[in-house]
């Protein structure tokens, strides 16, 4: 898996993004625990860690995503709906 680029006009890509950070939570704690092990100094956060999400912060995209997420639902019957358009032209 992989996470996918917030594109500004397409805002659906904003909820995949957010999902994306919050399917892969686990693996983001991961690396930055295997970062702290890296630090030249105990006291100095290395530049990864100062990125690091807080609870806080995926509670947030967790609440964003909550609030999208039926946008992004509704917008699936009209995206098969210019595919099949987009098809028939081809």
């Amino acid at each position: 898996m992989k996470l996918l680029q917030d594109v500004k006009t397409r805002w659906w890509s904003t909820y995949t993004k957010i999902q994306g950070i919050l399917d892969l939570r686990e693996a983001l704690e991961h690396v930055f625990q295997e970062e702290f092990c890296y630090r030249e100094s105990q006291n100095t956060p290395t530049q990864l860690e100062k990125l690091k999400l807080t609870d806080s912060d995926f509670e947030s995209l967790h609440n964003v995503a909550y609030v999208l997420r039926p946008l992004q639902q509704a917008k699936r019957p009209w995206k098969v709906g210019s595919m099949l358009t987009s098809a028939c032209y081809h």
